[in-house]
């Protein structure tokens, strides 16, 4: 769509199986990158990539490969400032066991790196950002707690931190936005939960070396349940 909403092109996309466009970004070219999922005759979810260039046509459309035998269902996708697409996943083995699945692709989509993290037991992505680094978060447990979690990575996936946020009270945490400031840190918010009826608004950040710079738990005055719908970061790297 251009500014005012008139359409510039439209695509669609079909297979005899279900699929899903989940996620989509723009890089520098202005060409589209669709994220989505497949069913495959295998009976598991497969992540589906695609490109449109600015005038609409296809130029990329690939079953992201991975590894592990997962079902895999998409959480985000982004370019990285050296032009490294990252697709954010999470994925779920045979044995129920969820994880959190990250992966660079290059630019024929074919697979550069893959990361996957169980955490404290599993864990389950909830947003990606993507910079100069690449960050994910979500939620993590292992049966009887769950903490919200920050993965952050170098873009050539060298890991950079990995860290559990546990607000106390036996609240249990998610952590499902997430953006990296220019100075490198990391600011991710979410919710905290001491009840089904009650949670209050939590927002998070990290230094690039995972030092926790600073948290915030904000209850309403009124009771019930509040949770973050959405982060960004500001030119003053402020989180709102």
């Amino acid at each position: 769509l251009t500014r005012t909403g008139a359409t510039v092109w439209d695509r669609h996309w079909s297979t005899p199986m279900d699929a899903k466009a989940m996620a989509i970004t723009v890089d520098d070219a202005g060409a589209a990158w669709v994220l989505g999922q497949q069913w495959g005759d295998d009976d598991r979810w497969h992540l589906r990539l695609l490109r449109y260039d600015a005038a609409g046509a296809e130029s990329l459309n690939r079953i992201v490969v991975v590894s592990e035998d997962f079902s895999l269902r998409p959480v985000g996708i982004g370019i990285a400032d050296d032009g490294t697409v990252i697709v954010a996943a999470e994925g779920m083995s045979g044995d129920g066991t969820v994880a959190a699945v990250t992966i660079a692709l290059a630019s024929d989509g074919t697979t550069r790196w893959e990361d996957s993290r169980t955490l404290s037991g599993w864990a389950a992505p909830a947003a990606l950002a993507v910079a100069s680094t690449v960050a994910v978060t979500g939620m993590t447990g292992d049966g009887s707690t769950t903490d919200g979690f920050v993965i952050l990575y170098q873009t050539d996936g060298s890991p950079l931190m990995s860290r559990t946020y546990d607000s106390g009270d036996n609240a249990t945490e998610q952590l499902s936005h997430v953006a990296i400031d220019s100075q490198g840190r990391v600011h991710a918010a979410g919710w905290a939960a001491s009840s089904p009826l009650s949670s209050r608004v939590l927002a998070v950040r990290y230094l690039p070396d995972g030092t926790l710079e600073d948290d915030y738990l904000h209850q309403h005055a009124s009771e019930g349940r509040h949770r973050t719908t959405a982060l960004t970061v500001d030119a003053g790297d402020n989180a709102l």
